[in-house]
């Protein structure tokens, strides 16, 4: 793998560093950084390509960001790989948006690398997906501005957790399930809606995950 653990938790300091300067220069204007996570998000953003593209220069000279529109974030000329950088935060539900510009595939295969932070942008998780193609990606919504959604099902056996970690949601329900399976008369109607939540949760095209962020 092109980059590592000891990269991204440089590029995640670095991150964390300009973020803490920046918060504050907002309050010296009495401005709130951290009141609209989205926007502060894309503030960051850029340092996010920047910090990770000079990592990556330490073992390829010739890696640099761009992020221009058209042209990928970071590209890395000496093993012919492009690299998208997307930054989110959970949702007041928990829920994390993997997304992605649909033009921007062309005919070629992309890596991403997404960066989780927490609402205090003090914890983080890094998943790096090598390979990605369009058919990974669900299709573009009208009021999305060409953004798609990435079917986590098909992906995630292509992903390297660089920090944090992920696991299956399926595997706590099953587990969950067997259990009152044990418990419950074959005969009943719960017992026959049990098997229905069962057979939902072996089905490979429903299977969610759960995201673990620790501190940089």
């Amino acid at each position: 793998m092109y980059l590592t653990k000891e990269m991204t938790m440089t590029a995640l300091r670095s991150m964390k560093s300009f973020h803490d300067d920046l918060l504050k220069c907002f309050e010296v204007h009495s401005l709130s950084l951290e009141d609209n996570p989205g926007r502060r998000n894309a503030y960051l953003s850029h340092a996010q390509e920047v910090f990770f593209a000079r990592e990556l220069a330490k073992n390829f000279p010739l890696a640099r960001c761009d992020g221009r529109s058209g042209k990928a974030d970071i590209v890395i000329p000496e093993i012919s790989c492009e690299l998208e950088c997307k930054l989110t935060t959970p949702s007041s539900s928990g829920s994390i948006n993997f997304q992605a510009y649909g033009e921007s595939f062309g005919n070629n295969k992309k890596d991403f690398l997404y960066v989780i932070a927490d609402s205090d942008f003090s914890h983080f998780a890094v998943l790096h997906f090598h390979g990605l193609t369009r058919e990974d990606f669900g299709e573009s919504l009208p009021s999305s501005q060409g953004k798609v959604k990435m079917k986590k099902q098909l992906t995630f056996s292509k992903c390297n957790v660089l920090h944090g970690s992920y696991s299956p949601n399926s595997v706590e329900q099953l587990s969950k399930i067997e259990s009152k399976l044990s418990l419950t008369k074959k005969s009943t109607q719960a017992y026959q809606k049990l098997l229905e939540r069962k057979a939902y949760w072996q089905d490979a095209s429903n299977e969610s995950f759960s995201i673990k962020m620790s501190p940089a």
